[in-house]
């Protein structure tokens, strides 16, 4: 097999693994929609809405956290 054919395989099989992240995060994200309509009575877009929301929390805590583990904190 030549070089570039290596790296095309190698590039499908990245963008391969990417598409399969994807999948299993819209999956999950269906689960939670579901979770959260079923248990609080909240439509589709409210529950996705509370998810984006819950995400964006938890990235800024993320962040926060990081920043403060790097400054010694």
């Amino acid at each position: 097999m030549s070089a570039g054919a290596d790296i095309a395989i190698s590039r499908l099989e990245s963008q391969n693994s990417d598409l399969l992240m994807e999948l299993e995060t819209r999956k999950l994200v269906e689960r939670g929609k579901g979770i959260l309509q079923r248990e609080l009575g909240l439509s589709e877009h409210e529950a996705f809405l509370a998810l984006q929301r819950q995400s964006q929390q938890k990235k800024a805590t993320d962040e926060r956290d990081c920043s403060s583990h790097h400054l010694g904190g």
